[in-house]
């Protein structure tokens, strides 16, 4: 569940004054879900029309249910030489990232994953869905930033929060000590123009869910939903299937497995 939560940012970044709001320009958090003792990694997606420089994210989470356990760039930002995580305030996660020279090295214009943070869902968290927000703090220092750091300018997005389901285990006992080897293939062909074929490999049978998302993190399609047989499944995604075209630009597609937990991929569409 999704729901878009427009704030004010500033924030001062080395070399870059002034502030404007943008209606394009949004940074959000894809959905991830679990079971209690899962590993889950919430990914932060940026939707940019200008060069960014570095950012600065800082959101909120339940600290009695979830445990922060360290930050990684993605593709978009990995160029980065300066990054870290905060965890030092309960139920705050702060994450920053630029470089020495982030006018020669920005994140260019386009849409995808620009960082993720891995949680663990602590033991005997109840089931139920729980919010990680973007958090606004007062209006002399606001915590979350863009920077192009080019020009005057520091770009106001809209930050889209999510929330985490946290489904019933069968139970603690029932659960396999034997690692999980459930996987999912890229899909093919990718890029790709109307259909793309998606398989999805598991160890047995179990209740599965494979929804499609926007960069957003808005459910464009769900795939599979029900019982899976152990062994390869095979699925395909037709974009202008149903009368609900999509425009080019890069997907999320995710599998959630009652046993094997989830597991997120990209692929991209083109027209």
């Amino acid at each position: 569940m999704l729901f878009v939560v427009p704030l004010l940012i500033l924030a001062i970044y080395v070399g870059c004054w002034g502030q404007y709001y943008s209606e394009s320009d949004t940074l959000s958090i894809i959905p991830a879900d679990g079971v209690a003792g899962d590993t889950i990694s919430i990914t932060f997606s940026l939707v940019n029309t200008f060069n960014v420089g570095g950012f600065q994210i800082r959101m909120t989470f339940d600290n009695s249910t979830f445990g922060p356990i360290a930050m990684h760039l993605a593709s978009r930002s990995s160029h980065y030489n300066l990054f870290g995580a905060d965890f030092n305030t309960p139920g705050v996660a702060i994450l920053y990232a630029t470089s020495w020279n982030p006018l020669s090295t920005p994140i260019v214009p386009g849409s995808g994953a620009i960082a993720s943070l891995d949680f663990v869902i602590l033991s005997g968290a109840q089931p139920g869905s729980f919010n990680f927000n973007f958090e606004d703090s007062d209006s002399l220092s606001h915590q979350n930033s863009l920077s192009n750091c080019v020009g005057d300018s520091l770009v106001i997005p809209i930050l889209i929060s999510s929330q985490v389901e946290i489904y019933p285990s069968s139970g603690i006992n029932e659960r396999s000590p034997i690692p999980r080897n459930s996987e999912l293939s890229q899909n093919y062909p990718n890029p790709f123009n109307g259909t793309t074929r998606i398989s999805f490999t598991l160890e047995k049978t179990e209740m599965i869910e494979l929804k499609v998302y926007n960069p957003l993190g808005q459910m464009v399609a769900t795939l599979y939903s029900g019982s899976a047989p152990s062994g390869e499944t095979t699925v395909y995604w037709n974009s202008q299937a149903a009368g609900r075209d999509v425009s080019s630009g890069l997907y999320f597609y995710r599998i959630y497995g009652s046993q094997s937990g989830a597991i997120t991929k990209t692929m991209t569409l083109l027209k």
